[in-house]
């Protein structure tokens, strides 16, 4: 398998993602971005085993991590946007089982989340930050 099919699938999951109307205004990214602007959506690619299937064919089973942030100086509002645009990329994701016909399957295996608050003085919260982090698992058929 060529170095460029995990970019290729990378790719296609933010081109999946961007094309729904509720997730199309979000920023994408290929891993963790620099940027303090939010709310964001990375991918990353984790890995995963390679089982060899016959003499000349291998399967990937690889994971892609695909994480929302968001932040904000009000309460509620942070996490409130995490959990919409986690579950709706979720929904996105499992409605779209090949991604296009890419792979042979991708699933969501995994839907995590996290809240943090940000502070620059002690005791004194300045930034809420929310993020999801769903795990799709991709496989993909290869020929050695």
């Amino acid at each position: 398998m060529s170095a460029s099919v995990p970019e290729q699938i990378t790719q296609k999951i933010i081109d999946v993602l961007k094309a729904d109307s509720e997730l199309s205004g979000l920023s994408y990214y290929f891993g963790p971005p620099l940027t303090r602007q939010t709310p964001f959506v990375y991918v990353k690619w984790v890995g995963g085993p390679i089982v060899r299937e016959t003499l000349q064919g291998v399967i990937w089973r690889h994971k892609w991590e695909v994480v929302v942030v968001d932040s904000s100086r009000q309460d509620d509002v942070a996490e409130k946007s995490v959990m919409t645009k986690a579950t709706r990329i979720y929904t996105v994701l499992s409605g779209n089982p090949t991604l296009d016909g890419l792979v042979r399957d991708a699933k969501p295996v995994e839907l995590t989340a996290e809240t943090v608050v940000v502070a620059t003085e002690w005791a004194k919260g300045e930034l809420i930050l929310a993020a999801a982090r769903l795990v799709l698992e991709v496989v993909k058929e290869w020929s050695a």
